[in-house]
């Protein structure tokens, strides 16, 4: 279905192939990254990792979200 509307606008002159994939990039990033953040906090809480050192909390969103961006293919 997405591809026969990227066809018909493309073919129309409407946009770009890059800058839909750039809109659409951007578009599911902010849903994915914000998931992740809220995963990565359930998570690191129910598995009663220590709370002293921040850098870990921080640590581990930053690869949770990094693999939630490669995962939808930025």
């Amino acid at each position: 279905m997405e591809i026969i509307v990227i066809r018909r606008e493309l073919s129309h002159g409407w946009y770009g192939l890059p800058i839909y994939f750039v809109a659409k990039n951007m578009v599911t990033i902010l849903p994915s990254l914000i998931i992740s953040i809220l995963f990565a906090t359930t998570i690191y809480f129910i598995t009663d990792q220590p709370l002293d050192e921040q850098w870990r909390f921080i640590y581990f969103n930053i690869i949770l979200m990094l693999m939630a961006l490669v995962g939808d293919g930025v």
